[in-house]
């Protein structure tokens, strides 16, 4: 990356200079930068470009536009050179159409995601009866990849972390309530036994709180005041209900994860290829201004009331042609947040033509699927990571 200004504390490698030098001549900080990018481009290629901040300056080459790139045929690459290899670490985004889970579909059960208990789980979904699997993998097959769109090839990215959460939260229970809960978990006979119990427990609370009712209604009628029964119990008796707290589990959060990429063309083909990069992640995260079908009707006069799903992104971490073993793997996700900025180092800075010198891109992802334990090997190799 070329850029004028320096990055941190000290001098320049491109202009040799400190930061409060360059601000104190921004000119000349200018002129050695060009005459620094002149010498390294024709050391590097013939057909580097001439950096220009103020639209001024010779070049014969002008980086403004998308040339070459076929959509249906090849993938784009940031960087665009050396070759992939099998020693290669790279990011693979593919792009898919959204479908619906529950539309019209036959039943699958081919490979969820992996797992160490495989047999065990398709097994488990068989028995119960249930006809569709929620991981059904045949979801989203190589046919339903969205057309017109490249996959997309970067590299590793620094930031590349993952993390499961799960939901658990307290929940009070008087010993009522605990006393039915603990009736209705008993075992043969004793569920009325403990059912009897309970009752006999009750009725004998109901006095109680049937006063502490009375008190709460007078109050809320005279003086508009809501009072709750542990507030009464407290206020005359210094006691409130045995609120019994457990904590329970209510669920998990979904995956969501951020990828940061710089791309800094170096050269016009490159600059094609950050160009058309950018151009598909913002073009996948928006919506379709028509959809394919409304409940199976693909007439014209019904979809134009509706708006399409944007597209899905399958975002697989590479070693070589297989998914890399230690590195996090996602279920497919939906693109939630595309931001682009076109001055990452703090100065306008472009090519003849207009192409910016550097660019970040900041990619918010969040998968369509909440994970199992079954589809997470102990051993941190495969399935889900």
């Amino acid at each position: 990356m070329y850029n004028v200004w320096a990055e941190g504390v000290g001098t320049s490698k491109v202009t040799d200079r400190t930061i409060e030098q360059e601000l104190a001549d921004p000119a000349g900080a200018e002129a050695t930068a060009n005459q620094k990018l002149l010498q390294q481009g024709a050391a590097l290629r013939p057909d580097v470009t001439r950096l220009s901040l103020g639209g001024s300056g010779n070049s014969d080459t002008t980086i403004n536009s998308v040339t070459n790139i076929t959509p249906s045929t090849q993938a784009l690459r940031y960087p665009s050179s050396p070759n992939i290899t099998d020693n290669t670490d790279y990011v693979l985004f593919e792009f898919y159409r959204y479908k619906p889970p529950y539309r019209a579909r036959k039943a699958s059960l081919q490979n969820p995601e992996g797992g160490e208990d495989l047999e065990s789980y398709v097994n488990t979904i068989v028995n119960s009866g249930s006809v569709i699997d929620y991981n059904d993998a045949d979801m989203y097959a190589d046919a339903q990849r969205a057309a017109g769109y490249n996959n997309i090839i970067m590299y590793m990215p620094e930031d590349i972390s993952t993390g499961f959460r799960a939901q658990w939260g307290g929940k009070n229970l008087t010993n009522f309530a605990a006393g039915a809960l603990r009736a209705a978990g008993a075992d043969g006979f004793n569920k009325i036994n403990d059912g009897a119990k309970m009752l006999m427990d009750g009725a004998r609370n109901i006095p109680y709180m049937l006063g502490a009712k009375v008190i709460r209604e007078f109050v809320q009628a005279t003086s508009g005041d809501s009072l709750s029964n542990d507030d009464v119990f407290g206020a005359i008796s210094g006691a409130i209900l045995n609120p019994n707290t457990e904590l329970l589990f209510s669920g998990v959060d979904m995956r969501n994860f951020q990828l940061n990429f710089k791309l800094v063309p170096r050269d016009v083909e490159e600059a094609a290829m950050c160009n058309a990069i950018v151009g598909h992640f913002k073009k996948a995260s928006l919506p379709d201004r028509v959809p394919e079908k409304i409940f199976g009707n693909a007439e014209g006069g019904v979809k134009k009331n509706f708006i399409g799903a944007p597209k899905l992104v399958r975002v697989s971490f590479m070693s070589g042609a297989n998914e890399h073993q230690q590195l996090p793997k996602f279920k497919m996700c939906a693109l939630t947040q595309v931001d682009v900025n076109y001055t990452p180092d703090g100065v306008y800075a472009t090519y003849v033509g207009g192409q910016p010198v550097a660019m970040n891109l900041t990619l918010n992802f969040q998968e369509t699927k909440i994970c199992f334990a079954d589809e997470v090997n102990a051993n941190g190799m495969g399935g889900i990571r």
